[in-house]
């Protein structure tokens, strides 16, 4: 009984201690900034214009409080592998985005977020559909076409295409970052397609303007008939008659 109350109360003692012990590591911790994080760092001095190669990357840790946006996560050295500096680097120095060309960048991680058989093309939409700058990549909408009727100068308005996912709004892929869509007559936004939708895309900005549709990203269900859908003058009369006529048929007690 004796030797059963001594291994309990050691078994007690010995788990007190290592909680003791954990809440003194974190404390430590907290004070030397948090939890070390990962980020990518160069082994050697180099000059402006280096390629940042594989070689001259490595893993460096900064604690949580000290790493800041401008820091490329580790997770992200294959995005910075084959770019150039933009500026001098020393040996040990923890690289940042502004350290390599943005332009470049960008391109990088355009290309990582394109799904499997799919394409980024870059459409010119009318500014309306930027719905004011809250439009982000991430967004899924629809695309109308409204270009004049073949062999007719009469306009009409046709669903091209629809649930197209949005890569990039006015160059920027951070969907947390404000599009920097102004009031200007066309906005740039880039979406990812087949092949063929991106045909028909590039298609159709040449022959008249692209409005964009925003969806609820719950909403993946296609709602295109066999056909493109037209709209033109004479479909919203009629709509406008059956509206009319159905308000009519209804008694004016009840409506």
């Amino acid at each position: 009984m004796k030797l059963r109350a001594l291994l309990l109360s050691l078994l007690v003692a010995g788990i007190g201690a290592a909680l003791c012990f954990a809440a003194f590591a974190r404390v430590r911790r907290e004070a030397q900034g948090g939890e070390p994080v990962r980020v990518v760092a160069v082994t050697r001095d180099l000059a402006p214009g280096a390629v940042l190669t594989r070689d001259v990357l490595a893993v460096r840790t900064i604690p949580r409080a000290y790493v800041e946006e401008r820091h490329v996560p580790f997770e992200d050295t294959e995005t910075v592998v084959g770019l150039r500096a933009v500026s001098a680097l020393r040996a040990g120095e923890a690289l940042l985005w502004n350290d390599v060309d943005d332009e470049a960048v960008a391109a990088a991680r355009l290309a990582a977020v394109i799904g499997e058989g799919r394409r980024a093309v870059t459409v010119r939409v009318h500014a309306t559909s930027a719905f004011t700058g809250l439009l982000r990549p991430g967004d899924r909408v629809d695309v109308l076409h409204f270009a004049p009727r073949l062999g007719s100068e009469e306009r009409v308005t046709a669903q091209l295409l629809e649930n197209v996912l949005v890569l990039a709004v006015a160059g920027t892929l951070d969907p947390s970052s404000p599009s920097r869509c102004g009031a200007t007559s066309a906005q740039q936004v880039t979406v990812a397609a087949t092949v063929d939708e991106a045909q028909r895309l590039v298609h159709a900005q040449s022959t008249g303007d692209l409005h964009l549709v925003l969806r609820n990203p719950d909403d993946v269900e296609p709602m295109l008939s066999m056909g493109d859908p037209v709209t033109d003058a004479d479909v919203l009369v009629a709509a406008e008659r059956r509206r009319r006529r159905a308000r009519s048929d209804v008694p004016s007690s009840i409506r």
